[in-house]
């Protein structure tokens, strides 16, 4: 397309929200808006057969909304057996460990008949349950909340989200119009994440039995992985693992972030002076991304009480402002001269992904 206003239709969308859209030619024919959410969508994206893949310790039935190769992927690497059904399957007289719900496009409020199935699950309590971007709007309505159609909808491979009564914040791939009302949630059930943008819902759980969800995409190929853990938890839960959401998640986090790191044979705590290669001259109309992340980074370090010694030569930088690093040396990014430093002043280890190219 050419010719248009993108600035105009821009603030069309920003003032009324998503709307329907067509193309037409101008000595062709007119055609009809065609509205997406009229039709079942989860019907059409759904399996239409029983498929079983994997030959895993545990059993986990999978609700096929439309669901994506690297969900399935993701079980299976947890040693499991998953058993992939239509939307519309009655799946309650099968035995298995544990039940995912997937994701898939378009208007929950089509899948009544899965709804139904998923109370009739929920009817053992101690039935691990996860849902995924459809699976957490199924899930929701399943447990008697409701859900709403988006102004906007989230699209993007970078919504910030937090879990719930904790400081954790994740970037998360997210691609939905609908959302779960938290207002309408029912006794014994909590969010789980909430979306730093807007407060919207971003998952939810039960406080007593082994049920959560999550409105994001926790196995987003390409990225961002900050979420996959939750595939872990699950695991874990069919396995017997048992206490509240939050508590699974808390030690599954501190198991990842907080355990015991080693670097070349010296223990975090010993790293007392660490060397920063800054990013050299920037010229006008270059990013000045690695300024930032790159002061960022010696701010965090001083927070660490370590102390941070600079190499960047470029005098305007955020970087060598008075107090960002302990030390600055205005001087070439060269192997001679970070050679020469490194000999006066024998750091504990360097940074070299603050300053782009030139330091890698």
């Amino acid at each position: 397309m050419y010719g248009i206003d993108t600035r105009e239709l821009t603030k069309i969308v920003r003032e009324k929200g998503t709307m329907l859209g067509k193309l037409v030619f101008p000595d062709g024919e007119d055609i009809d808006f065609v509205n997406p959410d009229d039709e079942n969508q989860v019907a059409k994206a759904s399996c239409k057969e029983v498929i079983t893949y994997g030959n895993g310790k545990k059993k986990v039935v999978l609700v096929d909304c439309g669901v994506k190769n690297n969900i399935l992927r993701h079980l299976l690497n947890h040693d499991t057996t998953v058993v992939r059904v239509p939307w519309d399957y009655d799946f309650t007289e099968m035995e298995y460990d544990g039940l995912f719900l997937a994701n898939g496009p378009g208007d929950p409020a089509y899948c009544e008949t899965t709804v139904q199935h998923i109370q009739k699950a929920m009817q053992n309590p101690n039935l691990p349950i996860f849902g995924i971007c459809m699976g957490n709007q199924l899930l929701s309505i399943a447990s008697g909340a409701k859900t709403y159609k988006m102004k906007y909808g989230h699209r993007s491979c970078n919504q910030p989200v937090q879990l719930i009564d904790s400081q954790r914040a994740f970037v998360t791939s997210q691609n939905h119009g609908f959302a779960v009302d938290n207002e309408t949630l029912q006794e014994g059930w909590k969010p789980l994440f909430t979306n730093l943008n807007d407060d919207t819902n971003e998952g939810i759980m039960h406080t007593e039995n082994p049920w959560f969800s999550a409105q994001f995409h926790p196995e987003a190929a390409a990225g961002p992985t900050d979420t996959n853990f939750l595939f872990d938890v699950f695991y874990k839960m069919l396995n017997g693992e048992r206490g509240s959401i939050p508590q699974l998640l808390e030690k599954e986090l501190d198991s990842r972030l907080v355990k015991k790191h080693v670097y070349n044979g010296t223990e975090k705590g010993e790293v007392k002076k660490v060397l920063v290669l800054g990013s050299g001259a920037l010229k006008i109309g270059e990013a000045g991304e690695f300024d930032y992340s790159g002061s960022q980074a010696l701010k965090a370090l001083k927070e660490e009480n370590i102390h941070t010694i600079l190499i960047n030569p470029n005098i305007a930088t955020v970087q060598t402002s008075e107090g960002v690093a302990d030390k600055v040396y205005f001087l070439p990014v060269t192997p001679e001269f970070v050679e020469k430093v490194i000999q006066k002043e024998r750091p504990d280890g360097i940074f070299l992904s603050f300053g782009g190219q030139t330091a890698l």
